[in-house]
């Protein structure tokens, strides 16, 4: 029991990341504010037509708002035993803008890597994809995190393995209900 609690632990505490890479994938499907799908590289190919100003600002402030409210639930009794992290003393904005801002920059350097590889938008690269965006947010976490500890250490590795997993799963998902083009 002891292992799943701290599973569910590391995938609550990662939410912010998961939200904030999962909102630009909406948001193109639906066109939410079709004015700001402008590339971030101003059309360079750099990381492709998909990483888009609309994605990074809503994107990261999905990350924000659900940091948030993480903070807000944290009073309640069940919340506080359950996070990772005290959330009365963090920063709410600054964790969910560093898992959110940090899982979208992951997810643009690996479209980088794989554009400089001559894949295409959506053709998959197996362990990049799935994990490109775990990688940047926990580096951005080190900024708020910075003294290295075996716990830290577990926590990254688990988030690591839940976004496999959790990526895998919402991307063959989102396939099916046509939310997104690629399977992957």
């Amino acid at each position: 029991m002891h292992e799943a609690l701290f599973w569910a632990q590391c995938f609550y505490f990662f939410l912010p990341a998961y939200i904030a890479n999962t909102i630009p994938v909406i948001a193109a499907r639906f066109q939410i504010l079709p004015r700001l799908a402008i590339p971030v590289d101003g059309g360079r190919n750099w990381f492709g037509p998909r990483k888009t100003i609309r994605g990074f600002l809503l994107g990261t402030t999905g990350g924000v708002v659900s940091a948030y409210y993480q903070a807000k639930l944290h009073v309640f009794g069940p919340f506080a035993a359950f996070s990772l992290t005290d959330y009365s003393q963090t920063n709410p904005f600054a964790l969910g803008f560093l898992l959110g801002f940090g899982s979208l920059a992951g997810d643009s350097l690996g479209s980088f890597v794989k554009r400089r590889l001559n894949k295409r938008p959506g053709e998959h690269l197996w362990f990049l994809d799935e994990l490109n965006m775990a990688a940047g947010a926990i580096l951005c976490m080190a900024i708020l995190y910075p003294t290295p500890s075996a716990r830290k250490a577990y926590v990254a590795i688990a988030c690591m393995l839940i976004t496999f997993a959790w990526h895998t799963t919402a991307a063959k998902t989102a396939y099916l209900l046509r939310i997104r083009e690629a399977r992957w």
